[in-house]
């Protein structure tokens, strides 16, 4: 199942990893990609890749202020 980890998300040091769910912990380690993070998971990482995840980012609801 395909998997992407986006860090720092919308900032200047953002990265990406694209991997697979049963790669995901050992390459979020190899890769250093650590919190604060995005996970995605599952068959809508395949209509995107590590470098076109801001359209996913822009679409995801936001948690309402209360």
């Amino acid at each position: 199942m395909p998997a992407l980890a986006v860090q720092d998300a919308t900032r200047a040091g953002e990265r990406r990893l694209a991997t697979t769910l049963g790669s995901l912990v050992h390459d979020l380690r190899e890769a250093r990609i650590g919190s604060p993070a995005i996970l995605v998971i599952g068959e809508v990482c395949r209509e995107t890749n590590a470098n076109s995840i801001r359209p996913l980012l822009e679409s995801a609801p936001r948690a309402s202020a209360r």
